[in-house]
């Protein structure tokens, strides 16, 4: 028969052996990764309302208009280095005091509803990085419009508008032979392939410098640039007359005398190179003698197209010299010798140009 069965042996209760808890140190252990979770949300939430602060303070403080409204303040104040530093504008005509002299600024400025560069895609927003500002103002009493284009720069979140296109205007002068002409306060090449230029009303005359030249009395003449957003837009163009400078005519009257004189003293009928000659045979002259009477009254205009290397100006006679030549000579087959008196007239031509040598003396070449 079997054995009896031995008693179990007494439970024993593991938890019996650990210290109670109070219930304030009671913590479920499954909490802490939520709490961490909860920490992270928030730090992104308060990360990103940060940068939508920061954005909408860049937005404030820069926005797209603001280089545009900046460059017609500083165009009113005839400010050359900052209206060509916002315009981008490097050339002759946006340098020094260009802006100083002879210039009105546009006027009446209305800023008209910005837009923004199209999206990548049809799935994205605007490119808020590129805008374009329309804008109205008046010159010269005239309506203009352009629109603008602006566009983000630098790094960061502080990242300015700058302007791209729609800033300056062109600007072709002809005025002769004249390579270049006073714009404003500055002084420009002329040629029809024209320059670049600042939006505004310019004064155009004759440089002060040039030998030639000066100004029409009708001019000097008045020209309205507005600005333009296509850079190969046909450029405003201006024909400038001039005139002959008067000094220029004393000079040349001045050589014409010394010519002049140096011809009456060659004791023959046909001065070399001289504007006059006893007309018809002589024989047996003698005693030949010159004297100028009346010196001739001349002009000095511009040539009519001279050509890339022909001289500037050219001389005209206004009302003829007058000379006197006295000699003697056989009047008759078999008589003496008769003293013969003749008055003969005076013209003059000729080309003026400047001396490449000395460029302030003016050259006469007859």
């Amino acid at each position: 028969m079997p054995g009896p069965v031995p008693a179990p042996a007494p439970e024993v209760r593991t938890d019996a052996l650990a210290p109670t808890r109070a219930w304030w140190n009671r913590r479920p252990r499954d909490r802490t990764p939520w709490l961490a979770g909860l920490g992270v949300a928030l730090l992104v939430v308060l990360a990103l309302v940060g940068y939508l602060a920061a954005v909408a303070v860049s937005n404030a403080r820069y926005p797209p208009d603001q280089p545009v409204r900046a460059l017609f303040a500083a165009l009113a104040d005839r400010d050359t280095a900052a209206a060509a530093a916002l315009a981008t504008c490097t050339t002759p005509a946006c340098t020094g005091a260009a802006l100083s002299t002879g210039y009105e600024p546009p006027t009446d400025l209305q800023v008209g509803e910005i837009s923004y560069g199209d999206p990548s895609d049809s799935t994205r927003r605007p490119d808020k990085s590129i805008a374009y500002v329309p804008v109205t103002y008046r010159l010269g009493g005239a309506a203009q419009a352009v629109t603008m284009r602006v566009q983000r720069t630098g790094t960061g979140l502080a990242r300015p508008f700058r302007i791209m296109s729609g800033a300056t205007g062109r600007l072709a002068v002809t005025a002769g032979r004249l390579d270049q002409v006073q714009l404003g306060g500055a002084t420009v090449p002329t040629g029809e392939q024209g320059v670049t230029v600042l939006p505004g009303r310019y004064t155009v005359q004759a440089p002060a410098g040039d030998p030639l030249f000066a100004a029409a009395p009708a001019t000097p003449a008045h020209v309205d640039v507005p600005a333009t957003a296509d850079p190969r837009a046909t450029p405003v163009t201006l024909q400038l007359p001039v005139q002959i400078r008067p000094n220029v005519v004393d000079q040349v009257d001045e050589q014409v005398d010394v010519f002049l004189t140096a011809c009456a003293q060659q004791d023959t009928l046909t001065p070399a190179g001289c504007p006059f000659r006893a007309p018809g045979i002589v024989i047996g002259e003698a005693g030949v003698r010159w004297h100028i009477d009346q010196a001739p009254v001349l002009e000095v205009v511009p040539a009519d197209e001279p050509g890339p290397t022909d001289p500037p100006a050219v001389v005209r006679t206004i009302t003829p010299g007058r000379v006197t030549v006295t000699y003697a000579a056989f009047t008759s087959v078999a008589g003496a010798r008769s003293t013969v008196t003749r008055q003969l007239p005076v013209r003059i031509g000729g080309t003026v140009d400047v001396d490449p040598a000395q460029p302030g003396r003016i050259v006469w070449s007859g």
